[in-house]
């Protein structure tokens, strides 16, 4: 990232400088360089098993552990351990 422009979705900045000096990074990934690689019927298999699990409410989204923003160093801490079960959550 280049800039300290707020990302929209989570009113989130991030500083160049943090990766740089600080060994700060945020991982994930872009879905759909993801989802062009699937076959039309493969696409239409993961659509529906999504669109049926976010209507029934059983689309899992396991959380391993929340952490008030303040506590930040725990979480990452947390995040960088192998064989986590969900989600390390920052709230605050």
């Amino acid at each position: 990232m280049s800039s300290t422009a707020p990302c929209p979705a989570a009113h989130f900045r991030f500083p160049p400088r943090l990766p740089l000096f600080h060994a700060v990074s945020i991982g994930g990934f872009w879905l759909p360089q993801h989802m062009e690689k699937l076959s039309a019927q493969a696409l239409r298999e993961l659509t529906s098993t999504v669109t049926r699990q976010l209507a029934d409410h059983t689309l899992p989204t396991p959380v391993e552990a929340h952490y008030d923003l303040a506590d930040v160093h725990r979480a990452l801490a947390h995040h960088a351990r192998s064989n986590r079960s969900g989600k390390i959550v920052l709230t605050g």
